[in-house]
């Protein structure tokens, strides 16, 4: 089981609550056909690129992350064509682009900086980038104008499918349990009432943040758990080591 996850928070003691999913295949083995500048013919080119979110606030992860029966989350696709290639970004302090090409050649810039929530490498001689996050699942290289998408980047599909669920923790359900509400707001129990929100932050992951969370500079304290649906259906959450953490409150 692979764990990723950003450096923040204080919760590293419950199992680094990371969303991934059931089971992790590192082997770089790409079918991808092309990495490279937007063509301008898929649903992102029509956007304006936007520093909106701190790419701290960024769950990481390898190339190919699967599971059952949730899917693969973690490789960037360019426009969201799964056959033009890709990125996807490691767990360090600053997330780290990792660039897959058309042949399947992997190019680690290595270690990032953060500049106005813009993502770009501490050295350009392997390759020059310049990353900002119109959300979660969207981001844009100004330096080759591509956009990349995650996974199919259907943020609303994966909220339905959570929304005004409601969860116990299977150790302390008496008073460890909350909702997800549908407006991004947690209602929660005795031991959970610093939650304040959550959203979609991956395919198979959601962030709760808590009360004390600074977004402008992604510092404070959140949950992550990773979530596994069935169709149209969620039916678990754990915290990244295959664990049921929480279950359904009936």
């Amino acid at each position: 089981m692979k764990v990723t996850r950003r450096h923040i928070g204080w919760h590293r003691s419950k199992a680094l609550a990371v969303l991934v999913v059931a089971c992790c295949a590192a082997v770089l083995t790409f079918s991808l056909a092309g990495c490279g500048g937007n063509d301008g013919g898929g649903a992102a080119a029509k956007k304006e690129p936007a520093a909106n979110v701190h790419p701290r606030m960024i769950e990481t992860g390898g190339p190919n992350d699967y599971g059952e029966p949730s899917g693969t989350n973690d490789m960037w696709y360019v426009d969201g064509d799964k056959s033009k290639g890709g990125l996807y970004f490691e767990n360090f302090y600053y997330p780290q682009a990792v660039f897959v090409d058309a042949d399947g050649t992997i190019t680690e810039p290595g270690s990032a900086k953060v500049e106005d929530k813009h993502l770009r490498p501490e050295k350009t001689a392997d390759r020059d980038y310049d990353i900002v996050f119109n959300d979660v699942m969207t981001c844009y290289d100004y330096v080759t104008e591509t956009w990349y998408i995650r996974g199919d980047g259907d943020v609303a599909k994966y909220e339905k499918l959570v929304a005004d669920t409601s969860w116990a923790d299977k150790d302390d359900p008496e008073n460890n349990y909350f909702t997800l509400n549908a407006d991004g707001t947690v209602d929660a129990g005795p031991k959970c009432s610093n939650f304040e929100k959550w959203e979609v932050t991956a395919v198979d992951r959601i962030t709760i943040y808590f009360k004390s969370f600074d977004y402008e500079n992604a510092d404070g304290g959140d949950f992550i758990y990773n979530f596994y649906y069935d169709g149209d259906k969620v039916v678990k959450l754990d915290w990244g080591d295959g664990v049921v953490g929480c279950y359904l409150r009936k």
